[in-house]
């Protein structure tokens, strides 16, 4: 499958809910290829309608064949999302290896009224813990989530396991989620509790169920994957959908 690159800038609508300002406009990324995003630059963002917190220069970014290649130039910074992850902002000016199968470059700017978005899909790439290798990233028996228990953290972590992202994000509690997935409370948090337990045998599971920590683990594990149902058809890559 071909990697896909895409812009997507939002404004804050009515009732502080975000909608795109147009539809995504999806491109390949052959390798060796190196893009530049901002107000002055090959792609542009930020400019229609104006952001004038965002650079001229914002992002580039570049991909070598086995990992992608960003350098955040922008003024008021960018942050990395790997899906799954916790977000953090990338150092101004330096360029980082990146590899994972869906990545987002938030290009900070006048974040109350315009959100804008850098996205990156490469099916083809693993999801990596710090300490396992490109041919080590396959699931155990023993971590692998039950049919219950990816619903009740997909219900839960809905936020955090949203493509494109979703900024603020919050988890549900178990309350909330008790109706949807038809369960008591307990249930909810019962299915939290073993999903937790798996992810304990793999690496840090934070202090609650609804500290992300044990997400992270068991995406970057390989126990939660990306599926179609995450994603918007008005922003999946058209010649990914239905791939999955």
């Amino acid at each position: 499958m071909p990697r896909m690159i895409t812009e997507l800038e939002q404004r804050n609508g009515p009732r502080n809910l975000w909608e795109p300002i147009r539809p995504p406009r999806w491109r390949e990324m052959p390798a060796g290829t190196t893009l530049r995003f901002g107000r002055d630059s090959a792609i542009e963002i930020g400019t229609d309608p104006v952001d004038r917190k965002v650079s001229g220069r914002a992002v580039e970014l570049c991909h070598d064949g086995e990992r992608w290649h960003i350098t955040a130039t922008n003024r008021h910074g960018v942050d990395l999302y790997r899906w799954g992850q916790a977000a953090r902002p990338l150092t101004v000016g330096v360029s980082e290896p990146v590899v994972w199968p869906r990545i987002a470059l938030y290009v900070r700017g006048d974040e109350a009224a315009y959100q804008h978005w850098i996205l990156c899909d490469d099916p083809t790439m693993p999801t990596l813990p710090p300490d396992r290798t490109t041919t080590d990233t396959e699931r155990t028996p023993q971590s692998s989530l039950t049919a219950r228990q990816l619903e009740a953290v997909y219900e839960v972590f809905e936020d955090l396991l949203a493509w494109p992202p979703r900024y603020p994000s919050r988890p549900r509690s178990p309350k909330e989620a008790a109706g949807p997935l038809g369960v008591k409370e307990d249930g909810v948090r019962r299915l939290l509790e073993s999903a937790r337990a798996k992810a304990a045998k793999l690496g840090p599971i934070g202090n609650s169920l609804d500290d992300p920590t044990y997400i992270h683990t068991l995406v970057s594990h390989g126990c939660i994957l990306p599926q179609i149902s995450d994603v918007d058809s008005r922003i999946r890559p058209p010649s990914t959908l239905g791939a999955e």
